[in-house]
């Protein structure tokens, strides 16, 4: 299997997620480049990977309106860019696989401020839409949503001469404690892999799904652990 990433001549492609015009370039550039048309073999593949955290504020009487549409602007409006352009190039080839990476927060609530579990849920919602209509055009649409892992990403909510050593062993054993698998660690290999996966031959009747790739933390009472 080979997969066509947003990638021109080795170096990414960056845009501005909530700009149309910038989006559409970058996936028609991607196109061009790599000659999607004749490259037939190939699996056509596109990752919607834009993440924004807003405040930590889960009381909506103080949230702020401009951030959460700061945040459905990326997190949602991002997507839905990159599933719009990546369909006009896949629907005339008539095949291809769009993953959308989301989180925990699009199956449960209360692990996150309200717009950002907003967010991840419509995501969830865009991908069996999407994935309904380009069926019929042989385009399988699915989602990722992984437990969490200490990214870049993870400690956006502390100013950055916060995100030291020790905040970082923090989240670790914070989400080690509060996992339902023990004894293993997410990394972000396993959810490329899953990724990948979802993209393969492997899982050629798979669309509209949401893959958890959290050992098992969203089907399990958090509230009520008779098990512990």
């Amino acid at each position: 299997m080979s997969v066509i990433p947003l990638v021109v001549n080795q170096a990414l492609v960056i845009s501005i997620v909530t700009s149309p015009k910038k989006m559409m370039f970058a996936v028609q550039l991607t196109s061009l480049s790599v000659n999607l048309v004749h490259l037939t073999s190939w699996s056509i593949m596109l990752v919607c990977q834009v993440h924004r955290v807003c405040s930590s504020c889960l009381d909506i009487r103080s949230a702020y309106i401009s951030e959460f549409e700061k945040l459905f602007d990326v997190n949602v409006k991002g997507v839905f860019l990159g599933m719009k352009h990546a369909a006009r190039i896949m629907i005339p080839l008539k095949k291809g696989s769009i993953i959308s990476l989301r989180s925990v927060a699009s199956a449960l609530g209360g692990l996150g401020s309200h717009a950002y579990a907003g967010s991840k849920h419509a995501i969830l919602g865009l991908t069996k839409n999407v994935g309904t209509e380009l069926g019929l055009h042989g385009i399988r649409v699915d989602c990722v949503s992984p437990y969490a892992i200490l990214t870049g990403l993870a400690l956006t909510h502390l100013l950055e001469e916060e995100r030291t050593k020790d905040a970082m062993a923090g989240f670790r054993d914070f989400t080690g404690r509060n996992a339902n698998l023990q004894g293993v660690e997410l990394t972000t290999t396993d959810v490329a892999n899953d990724v990948l996966f979802l993209a393969s031959d492997e899982a050629r009747y798979v669309s509209g799904a949401n893959l958890k790739v959290d050992g098992g933390f969203t089907c399990s009472n958090h509230s009520l652990r008779v098990c512990r």
